[in-house]
């Protein structure tokens, strides 16, 4: 396992050394006996789609929609490639878990079986390698965010475009209007559309200070696994 941080950890050459830190400070560990998953409870819906997907000219959009707090609710273009719905969709749990705080419990929802299923299948990589995943770099900020801030990640999968009244029909189609809106041609000029995940080393301590020991890495991928949930769920 000590691989597994030397990878997730390790400076990528192909990475400039000024690359944007978009990371948040490392979570305080919780106090003694409190699990992590005590924190507030923060409730998203998250979207991602694109024009001309599968194509040369392609650009994806994602968006955060918070049904409790939408003064927090964002979107904007996908960075890095290759473009596609499935990286505006990965880009939006992003976004998502870099805006909660520290110690959340966070509700996400989604339409997208690969946000789920990616989720699901973190602990298929206990090595840390995301190497020859479609996305992996973000997968890989995915994973590094929720261990750093310390974040219960809870992930459902909704139908998306239902014709079901409700909250979920609600925040969906929140969600997706904030995601077409950011195919206006003025979102091409903001600047995260130039970012680029942050691949150098950063401290992380387990809960008591130290880095994580086995146990501890393979309970939280564990977790991840057990949280993704939804309809067709796959193992």
């Amino acid at each position: 396992c000590a691989a597994f941080w030397k990878r997730l950890y390790e400076v990528d050459p192909d990475v400039p050394p000024t690359a944007t830190v978009l990371l948040p400070a490392p979570a305080p560990a919780p106090p003694p006996g409190q699990p992590p998953d005590t924190g507030p409870q923060v409730t998203a819906y998250t979207d991602g789609g694109a024009v001309d997907n599968g194509k040369p000219t392609c650009f994806a959009t994602w968006a955060v929609h918070f049904p409790q707090e939408e003064f927090r609710d964002r979107n904007g273009r996908a960075w890095g490639g290759p473009q596609s719905n499935n990286r505006g969709e990965i880009c939006a749990v992003v976004i998502a878990l870099e805006t909660v705080g520290n110690g959340t419990t966070l509700n996400l929802n989604t339409d997208s079986r690969v946000v789920r299923d990616g989720v699901g299948a973190m602990k298929k990589h206990a090595d840390g390698d995301f190497e020859g995943v479609e996305h992996g770099d973000l997968w890989r900020t995915v994973l590094r965010t929720v261990l750093m801030k310390n974040i219960n990640l809870q992930v459902r999968w909704v139908k998306g475009h239902s014709d079901a009244p409700g909250e979920d029909k609600k925040g969906n189609d929140t969600a997706d209007a904030l995601c077409t809106k950011a195919k206006e041609p003025r979102f091409a000029n903001d600047p995260i559309c130039e970012r680029k995940e942050d691949l150098t080393p950063v401290p992380w301590t387990g809960m008591d200070g130290t880095m994580p020991t086995e146990a501890e890495m393979i309970a939280r991928l564990a977790q991840l696994h057990n949280n993704a949930t939804g309809m067709d769920k796959v193992e």
